[in-house]
């Protein structure tokens, strides 16, 4: 391996665990606070509502990043 690659090779797990993680918290925030139905509802109804819909969004940018 080239010396760049060996600190680089946590990026894609990093990237997984990161955007699944928004999807997660941003459906236990809707569940929470009573926005969505718990039975499975579309991701697009999670965040349609302030905060879940702010945690969704800033998650979603940081794995842009990623």
């Amino acid at each position: 391996m080239w010396w760049f690659q060996q600190g680089l090779s946590f990026l894609p797990s990093a990237l997984v665990i990161w955007t699944s993680a928004a999807f997660i918290f941003s459906y236990i925030t809707a569940v929470t606070l009573h926005h969505v139905d718990p039975a499975l509802p579309y991701i697009s109804d999670t965040g349609t509502v302030a905060p879940e819909k702010c945690l969704f969004g800033a998650m979603l940018n940081i794995a842009a990043v990623l």
